[in-house]
């Protein structure tokens, strides 16, 4: 049973920047990946790319074209990064350039109301956590 906190779902934004980057995507995807298998009923991911037209990338489930750079000027997001808004529209995570471990770091203490929680650096360590969270 999910938490009456979490009733509507946090929001991903995952900016690529101004230029494109076939990592970054591929990073982007892995992200996008691990949300869904850890944290699907608590975050929607979505990706944004400054473009009239979309670049050559993997599919995503949720991808904006924001051609005038409307959110990037909003969130300031020149280069590759991500955002974590909360569903009262707070920025609750940032990283630059997006990261999974750091990210990863920042829901499982957010989740287990432990914000000083140092987790283990490897990646399998930290998947391991986010699993055991959601299975209140």
């Amino acid at each position: 049973m999910v938490s009456p906190l979490f009733l509507f779902l946090n929001q991903l934004l995952l900016f690529d920047g101004f230029v494109n980057s076939e990592p970054g995507y591929l990073q982007f995807s892995a992200i996008e990946k691990n949300i869904e298998e850890d944290y699907k009923e608590l975050i929607d991911v979505y990706i944004i790319v400054p473009a009239l037209v979309i670049p050559k990338m993997p599919k995503f489930k949720s991808l904006l074209l924001d051609a005038e750079r409307e959110l990037n000027n909003i969130y300031g997001a020149s280069s590759e990064c991500l955002y974590l808004i909360r569903p009262d529209g707070y920025i609750a995570f940032r990283s630059q350039p997006a990261s999974w471990d750091e990210l990863c770091h920042y829901l499982t203490g957010l989740f287990k109301g432990n914000y000083s929680q140092i987790w283990s650096d490897s990646d399998e360590q930290c998947k391991e956590d986010c699993l055991a969270i959601l299975q209140f």
